[in-house]
């Protein structure tokens, strides 16, 4: 009889489990090495990947569709605590708190959000979240 690996030309067609029982290491998982991409939440002490924010920000907004603000909010502080350069992030921020009537949180968040990129000045004036600030002062020296 042939050898069990050297059937089928030469193909191992036992399952990962037997391998391992076997001694063939190479039926493991590769041991995880750290990358390069990693970055550090101050604080917390955990290592994250960078793009981390933007599934943050990206949770924040399936939960702003689905009228779940307060998750949302969360989400949004999650996005920008990880990196907190992250424009859109405090856009969608100042858009839920504006939305809940929280304006001078709104107002921050959002002076904050064009600070880092300013073309969401232009995108806050027809955001229907920014409904509440349209007759506010401040607002509307903010977007010029």
């Amino acid at each position: 009889m042939v050898p069990f690996k050297e059937r089928r030309s030469g193909k191992d067609r036992r399952s990962g489990k037997d391998r391992r029982r076997a001694g063939d290491r190479s039926a493991m998982r590769p041991e995880v090495q750290p990358d390069e991409g990693l970055a550090e939440v101050s604080g917390a002490g955990v290592p994250l990947r960078k793009d981390l924010s933007l599934v943050w920000n990206s949770k924040g907004k399936e939960l702003l569709r689905q009228n779940r603000y307060d998750d949302a909010r969360k989400a949004f502080k999650m996005a920008i605590q990880i990196k907190p350069l992250f424009g859109e992030g405090w856009y969608n921020l100042a858009s839920v708190d504006s939305y809940k009537g929280e304006i001078e949180d709104a107002l921050s968040e959002l002076r904050k959000a064009i600070e880092i990129e300013p073309g969401f000045r232009e995108k806050a004036k027809v955001n229907r979240y920014f409904k509440k600030l349209q007759d506010n002062e401040m607002f509307k020296k903010l977007l010029g």
